[in-house]
């Protein structure tokens, strides 16, 4: 696992400097918040299918977006939800999808 991902800095997008993707980055940022929240509410109903489901939206919008992270780490959510019996087996990497989610922002300060 790199340094980016266990350290509390927030991430950005590897195409915030494409003027054409911004609007776009600027509105899959803002649909984070709520996806890391329906991660969490299908944890806590131990609904281990939709937590699979989630991500693997998410690890397709991550690289889709310029988020190599969060494509990172929800593919091994989902690889570990198939291989899961319960949620409580993946709560590492939904700790980890969900933070990274929270971290995304659209660009760094200038």
């Amino acid at each position: 696992m790199s340094t980016s991902l266990r350290d509390s800095n927030a991430i950005y997008s590897n195409m915030s400097d494409d003027l054409d993707m911004a609007e776009l980055i600027e509105e899959f940022v803002g649909c984070l918040s709520a996806r890391a929240t329906a991660i969490q509410e299908a944890v806590q109903a131990s609904n281990l299918a939709e937590v699979t489901r989630l991500a693997h939206q998410l690890k397709g919008a991550g690289g889709a977006y310029g988020f190599d992270e969060i494509t990172v780490v929800a593919t091994e959510l989902e690889a570990a939800c198939k291989a899961a019996q319960s949620v409580s087996q993946v709560e590492k990497e939904v700790a980890q999808l969900t933070d990274l989610c929270n971290r995304a922002k659209v660009r760094p300060a200038s």
